[in-house]
C-alpha cells in the first residue's frame, strides 16, 4: 500500500511538471500567433508594402528617377 502512495505521489509531481511545461510552450505559442497577426495587419498597409517594395525589390516610384553614382567603387 506505502509503494502504491509513493508511486501515485511520484506520478502526480512528473504530471505536475509535464503540464507546467504545456503551459509555457502554449504562451510561447500563443505569443508568436499575436505577432504573426500583428505582422499580417501591417502587410496589408500601402506605405507598409512601398518601404518593402522599395528596400528589398529596389524598386521606384512612377514619378521617381534613379540615380547610380558610378565615381565611387
Amino acid at each position: 500500500m506505502m509503494i502504491t502512495l509513493y508511486q501515485q505521489k511520484q506520478e502526480m509531481e512528473w504530471l505536475k511538471q509535464q503540464e507546467l511545461s504545456y503551459l509555457q510552450q502554449v504562451e510561447e505559442i500563443q505569443r508568436d500567433i499575436e505577432s504573426l497577426q500583428q505582422q499580417l495587419e501591417i502587410s496589408n498597409d500601402d506605405e507598409y508594402i512601398e518601404k518593402i517594395a522599395r528596400q528589398q525589390l529596389k524598386m521606384i516610384g512612377s514619378e521617381e528617377m534613379l540615380i547610380i553614382d558610378i565615381g565611387q567603387q
